[in-house]
């Protein structure tokens, strides 16, 4: 992807996102306090909401890999009995 101009990317740990969001039940502003109180990284809600869409499209293509691999698995065993 091409640089633009502008302020650089803030890194954020998208693990602590998603957990904070899907597991905490955090909305967007209060993800972002959160995200400042126990990492010192001070972002916006817009930010949080960005890498948090990022990480859920990246664990999809996780999980569905993990389901094509098992479906896999479940095929080879039922035509080997």
């Amino acid at each position: 992807m091409e640089k633009k101009g502008g302020r650089p990317r803030i890194e954020l740990d998208p693990k602590l996102v998603l957990q904070l969001i899907d597991n905490e039940g955090f909305g967007w502003l209060g993800a972002a306090r959160e995200y400042y109180r126990r990492t010192g990284i001070w972002t916006c809600k817009d930010t949080i909401k960005r890498r948090y869409l990022e990480a859920k499209a990246a664990s999809k293509s996780w999980q569905d890999e993990f389901a094509e691999e098992l479906a896999r698995k479940i095929n080879e065993r039922w035509l080997n009995q």
